[in-house]
């Protein structure tokens, strides 16, 4: 009996603490972007774009305005002896120029991930796909976290 008094207790505590995430979605839907340049590797760029969509307008009197330059590089780790390579480093710098009013911000963001080798190529291709994706997810979130910083 005092189990069940103890964790209603506890439910209601945490109910009633007002926590609330520090970048939550709300303050999110608020930004309006508007992109000035942008170039660097396609397959990042669409997923980028497609990830900010939903701030993107063509007033831009009280959008940030973006710059954002994408380099990606596929380096190989080695080979072994048949010549074959054994896996690859892959890099996304994107360097971001954030305008607000009288701000200007100028950063670089980094993205860094290492793979094996596959032996199929579909497989691999796909595999690199599904890892630029996350890079673009991660870039845009880390961009929102800097206009947040700004705001």
């Amino acid at each position: 009996m005092n189990f069940k008094k103890i964790l209603i207790i506890f439910f209601f505590f945490l109910q009633s603490c007002g926590f609330t995430p520090i970048y939550s979605n709300k303050d999110n839907q608020n930004i309006l972007i508007s992109i000035e340049n942008i170039r660097g590797d396609n397959q990042i760029l669409y997923s980028l774009k497609s990830f900010l969509d939903r701030h993107i307008t063509n007033n831009t009197g009280e959008a940030y305005i973006l710059n954002l330059d994408i380099d990606y590089k596929k380096n190989s780790i080695g080979r072994n002896l048949t010549g074959q390579d054994i896996g690859y480093n892959l890099i996304a710098i994107t360097k971001v120029s954030l305008k607000y009013q009288n701000i200007n911000k100028n950063f670089e963001i980094t993205e860094k991930f290492t793979i094996d080798s596959f032996s199929n190529t579909n497989t691999e291709e796909e595999y690199i796909r599904s890892i630029k994706n996350n890079f673009a997810e991660s870039i845009y979130q880390k961009i929102i976290q800097n206009i947040l910083s700004i705001k």
